[in-house]
């Protein structure tokens, strides 16, 4: 490894950004931790911002003297950005435009992180290159800012996220939390066996951006997924096997059976190629991580 980073972690008390802090200090660099301003005051490595005031984000980058930002903090949940996609919009995209605007002023990386949902789920296996067609608010919100970060002239990547599972800080954010915390209370669960996506552990998504922040010139625009493809109810199936719970509260469900509101992407698997070029370390199935589930 180089010499150590000064790296701003925003979304840092999440699931996926919370591990990224973490893996990140382990390995000798210096981690700022981005947390909204309701949650925290800044000091001490940590800085707080709110994500709809651009002014705050532009002075909490320019005030860290930072090397590089991961920028995780989003308004992920899809029914919530439907509610209220004027907030969705200033949260997932004109944060995301604020970061990257301070980030070229000041010469630190970006690594943005999107998601797989930014399709629409038809023409999967999916590549860099392909179309997006997002079918709800909280995929065309992350479509526009992947648009704000690629025109900014920061030096970032864009990284599409597949399925993420592991452990959350919480136990309540991911969906590996969310399976295990429903079969421990023998909680009904309803999966659907025609969602696919390519399920990735976050301790894989953490050492890929440990790696993307050294690398001279890595791709502008990456899908960062694992090597099989599964169904939720796969998956659902798998985190119970491993965890020697009673699997017989997850109900097999078709999405085409249901209505749901906004309709949801059925296949998002992802082609990987790209990453598995970039990496060092590839990903491993999804499968071989369960226990870390």
């Amino acid at each position: 490894m180089g010499a150590p980073l000064r790296v701003l972690v925003t979304g840092s008390t999440g699931f996926v950004g919370s591990h990224i802090a973490s893996w990140l200090e382990r390995r000798g660099h210096f981690v700022v931790r981005g947390v909204r301003a309701a949650a925290g005051a800044s000091g001490n490595g940590v800085v707080a911002y709110d994500l709809a005031d651009a002014g705050s984000l532009r002075r909490a980058v320019a005030s860290s003297r930072l090397d590089a930002v991961v920028h995780c903090a989003a308004m992920p949940d899809i029914r919530a950005c439907e509610r209220d996609p004027v907030l969705a919009r200033l949260v997932n995209t004109e944060a995301t435009r604020s970061i990257a605007e301070a980030c070229a002023a000041t010469g630190a990386r970006m690594i943005f992180f999107s998601t797989d949902q930014v399709f629409d789920g038809r023409s999967a296996p999916y590549t860099e290159t392909d179309q997006p067609r997002p079918l709800h608010v909280y995929g065309q919100t992350k479509l526009e800012g992947e648009a704000a970060v690629l025109g900014s002239g920061a030096n970032a990547v864009v990284l599409r996220l597949a399925l993420c599972l592991g452990r959350s800080p919480s136990g309540r954010k991911s969906a590996s939390d969310q399976v295990v915390g429903n079969l421990a209370g023998g909680q009904r669960m309803e999966l659907f066996t025609d969602e696919v996506r390519s399920p990735i552990h976050v301790s894989d998504v953490a050492g890929a951006v440990a790696e993307l922040l050294t690398i001279e010139n890595p791709p502008r625009l990456l899908h960062l997924g694992g090597p099989v493809a599964a169904s939720r109810y796969e998956i659902g199936l798998g985190i119970a096997r491993a965890h020697g719970l009673d699997a017989s509260p997850i109900v097999p469900m078709r999405q085409s059976d249901v209505s749901l509101a906004p309709p949801r992407p059925r296949d998002l698997t992802f082609d990987i190629q790209l990453a598995l070029r970039t990496l060092r370390t590839a990903p491993a199935p999804w499968t071989d991580r369960l226990a870390e589930t």
